[in-house]
């Protein structure tokens, strides 16, 4: 969804549309606009942080998406989806046929694992 990424043609973009197809991923763009637009919601945002294909079976591939939680003592939160993201994981999963995985990761202080 990086416009410049776009234009600049960044190596993450050129592999994304080798992985999918140019015209497929431009068309998605457009769709996935056409619908943030449509939901009031800012044009930025919404992309998964990670994208996983196996080496040997270019069609076992997934996106992942990592969200946080943290139990430490100092400072309690747990990251949740963006209204971008809800808005987008789905149209990946629908559009892409691509699965969007999400990994939440606990952060636990350095005290707990010591001992």
């Amino acid at each position: 969804m990086f416009p410049n990424a776009r234009i600049e043609r960044d190596q993450s973009y050129l592999n994304i549309i080798r992985m999918f197809g140019e015209k497929k991923i431009e068309e998605f763009i457009e769709i996935v606009e056409a619908q943030k637009k449509s939901a009031g919601i800012a044009r930025h945002g919404g992309d998964p942080d990670l994208f996983v294909q196996n080496s040997k079976n270019p069609n076992d591939r997934f996106f992942v998406e990592v969200k946080a939680e943290d139990l430490s003592a100092e400072r309690r939160y747990k990251d949740k989806l963006n209204k971008q993201q809800c808005l987008v994981f789905p149209l990946i999963e629908k559009y892409l046929n691509c699965q969007v995985r999400i990994a939440n990761v606990q952060i636990i202080s350095d005290r707990t694992i010591g001992g």
